[in-house]
């Protein structure tokens, strides 16, 4: 772990810009290198900046640079702000200080109406003088729910502030690995009698950490608050189908000088179910990591976490990674089930490249025993009625219709389910319809897929046929919108472009060239703190595509409006920044997204 990988710093707090005190909790050490945070509220203020930077008696300036959207960019600007009764979060960056004492001047300007306020600092070499504490702080006295989003200040015997932290995932802005709850906090060697953890109001709240206080911080080490902590974990491969077997990795480190000894366990969740994947007890040498793997053989699409706890004497620890599971090659792509005339019948779609071929699978568990085979990027009817009988209703059908009339299992009208077999029984699709999903909804009207590449278990990805005929057997869906998935003029498409959580999802979409690109999505408030992160690598791990034309791929993401920690956003301002190694060249790309309620 690098050591400069940390925020601590300064907290800020202005009751009010028009006339009011600036008070400044500072510690009286900050180390010669690092991150360190500035946090400013304020009310009445309709636009204004605040600046901040660290100068020594001489008048020359430290601060090098500052995190912006675009990540660390050179100067001291603060970010700007256009809300009332708001809250900024800025971070700086201090690289090779000469130790010694500095002032730290904040300045808040809101139209002609400056305040300042100016503190004096000193800086210290952090092997000569300084030490780390970290470690992770929970919810709850088991310590099963890591706490983001919280300030956590170290105090020492006289309630002094030796230590602050921001619990939010910024270890990930200099190349760190996301750990909920983790702090990486660096300190004047000594000792530490206190830790106090405070919300965004600067409110106390109960947190909890495994070690108990008093903590002896000495010179040039780090003290650990955990007894073992999960480093990562590693998921292959990183696009996952329905079917798939997904290897599971978990580094597991023990920063102690001792060996501990413990339970692992790995294990997946979605909404609807959680399962163990494995348990192992396992010994962990002393200042090292140790390897856990797992297998899991996927059964269903969706969103899922794969989780790692591990148990010890002194308690547990646990991470967690979120992976998205899309259905395989084949999907159901329209059904009807309440016909006028004719019989139900349901179109599948074959995403592959690849022929596939039908005998053998299932649908809702009626086997497929005739020869049939859906070509490369091509449909095919299953039906209880023969092809003549819809071709007289829809006109010709263009694909090849399986009649499973003597064996067909009929459909409800309203509700239902659709499930897809491949061979080996492997579930390929499912779907659980409702007419109730579509006031529209009339009886004579087949249900269609809006876009096959998007999840299969969203009412928004269904609509009613607007067909005359009723239906599209074996041709392109009368609903399919493939406006909503390109753009000729943004590089980033956002549909909608004004977002209501509460009721809908935000589609994100873009066109790169290369296969195989590694994609950082994140989308940013107005102060510039980073509350989501989409995507981190190979978007194939947090996407869905289509190809598009002369070989180049669009690459779409769904996000339900919630931050890094659940909770769903509030009305305003966001930037969707986007940075994208396609091949050789780097883009980078940002655009503006309005939230409503």
């Amino acid at each position: 772990m690098k050591k400069n990988l940390w925020l601590g710093g300064i907290f800020l707090v202005s009751q009010s810009i028009c006339g009011g005190d600036i008070t400044l909790i500072t510690t009286p050490y900050l180390p010669d290198t690092g991150v360190f945070g500035v946090r400013v509220s304020f009310k009445e203020m309709k636009e204004g900046e605040f600046c901040v930077w660290v100068y020594d008696k001489g008048g020359r300036c430290y601060i090098s640079k500052i995190w912006t959207q675009q990540g660390w960019k050179a100067g001291w600007n603060g970010y700007q702000r256009i809300e009332n009764d708001t809250v900024v979060w800025g971070y700086l960056k201090l690289y090779k200080m000469p130790k010694g004492e500095y002032y730290l001047s904040v300045k808040i300007k809101n139209k002609d109406t400056l305040q300042k306020k100016v503190e004096t600092i000193r800086i210290i070499k952090m092997k000569e003088e300084g030490g780390w504490v970290i470690g992770t702080v929970y919810k709850d006295k088991n310590f099963t729910t890591p706490y983001e989003g919280i300030n956590i200040l170290l105090k020492n015997k006289d309630e002094q502030v030796v230590g602050l932290y921001r619990s939010e995932d910024n270890l990930v802005e200099e190349g760190g690995e996301i750990i909920p709850g983790r702090f990486v906090i660096p300190v004047k060697a000594g000792k530490i009698e206190k830790i106090e953890m405070q919300n965004e109001e600067g409110e106390k709240v109960k947190g909890y950490v495994m070690v108990p206080l008093p903590w002896e911080v000495k010179v040039g080490k780090e003290f650990w608050v955990d007894p073992i902590y999960i480093e990562k974990i590693e998921i292959i491969p990183q696009k996952i189908e329905v079917g798939d077997t997904v290897r599971i990795k978990g580094f597991i480190c023990n920063p102690k000088e001792k060996e501990e000894e413990g339970e692992v366990y790995i294990k997946y969740k979605n909404e609807q179910k959680e399962g163990r994947i494995k348990t192992e007890k396992l010994k962990f040498p002393p200042k090292s990591c140790t390897i856990v793997e797992g297998v899991w053989k996927v059964t269903g699409e969706g969103e899922y976490l794969i989780i790692i706890e591990v148990e010890v004497d002194k308690g547990k620890t646990r991470t967690e990674k979120k992976i998205l599971v899309g259905m395989g090659g084949v999907r159901i792509n329209e059904i009807m089930v309440s016909p006028k005339e004719g019989g139900e019948w349901v179109e599948l779609i074959n995403l592959k490249n690849e022929e596939i071929q039908m005998k053998g699978w299932e649908l809702n568990n009626v086997k497929i025993t005739q020869q049939r085979v859906i070509p490369p990027l091509g449909m095919i009817i299953i039906s209880n009625s023969p092809k003549e009988v819809l071709s007289s209703l829809y006109e010709e059908i263009p694909v090849e219709v399986i009649n499973l009339e003597e064996e067909w299992k009929y459909l409800n009208d309203y509700k239902d389910t659709i499930i897809i077999k491949d061979e080996q029984k492997v579930i390929q699709d499912i779907l659980i319809y409702d007419v109730d999903w579509f006031p529209t909804y009339r009886k004579g009207n087949s249900l269609e897929r809006i876009n096959p590449t998007l999840l299969t278990q969203d009412e928004n990805n269904w609509s009613p046929s607007i067909s005359p005929l009723g239906g599209t057997p074996g041709r392109e869906n009368s609903v399919y919108k493939k406006e909503i998935y390109t753009s000729t003029q943004l590089p980033i498409s956002l549909v909608p472009k004004i977002f209501n959580p509460k009721v809908e999802k935000l589609y994100i979409s873009y066109t790169l060239e290369n296969t195989n690109p590694q994609v950082k999505l994140y989308i940013f408030d107005r102060c510039g703190r980073c509350i989501k992160r989409i995507v981190e690598g190979n978007p194939w791990e947090r996407g869905s595509c289509s190809i598009v034309e002369k070989g180049k791929i669009r690459w779409v993401h769904v996000w339900e409006g919630e931050d890094e920690w659940g909770r769903v956003i509030s009305p305003g301002i966001y930037i969707v920044y986007l940075e994208a190694k396609d091949g050789k060249t780097i883009v980078k790309e940002k655009t503006k997204l309005i939230v409503k309620r």
